[in-house]
């Protein structure tokens, strides 16, 4: 399922905790616990979606920007979010996450 508040894919037997934690306007931080689907395979599969403001200001951890409303951005397998333009550039350089080094892609 794809959560129509943030873009992830979710799958079903999860999707009823990762919507409660829009419910309470908290992004709870074990999410990491919620699998993605599938792996992609590169860079085009990584899941994109507009930005959405939270209680919280949030920045990219590439350029240090801060993410602003309707904004492209790409979650990882791992959830870290990145704006699109950045993780894009970072994806030719590596394939791991800038923030926990786990890979973004199936091997």
């Amino acid at each position: 399922m794809i959560c129509p508040m943030c873009g992830l894919k979710i799958p079903k037997v999860d999707y009823k905790l990762h919507s409660k934690s829009h419910e309470q306007s908290v992004y709870m931080k074990d999410l990491n616990t919620i699998q993605m689907q599938e792996m992609p395979k590169n860079k085009e599969e990584l899941v994109r979606f507009k930005y959405s403001m939270r209680q919280t200001k949030e920045e990219c951890e590439i350029c240090a920007s801060d993410f602003t409303e309707g904004e492209m951005m790409i979650c990882l397998p791992c959830l870290h979010r990145f704006h699109e333009v950045c993780i894009l550039k970072w994806a030719d350089k590596s394939p791991t996450c800038p923030h926990c080094l786990k890979d973004m892609f199936k091997s």
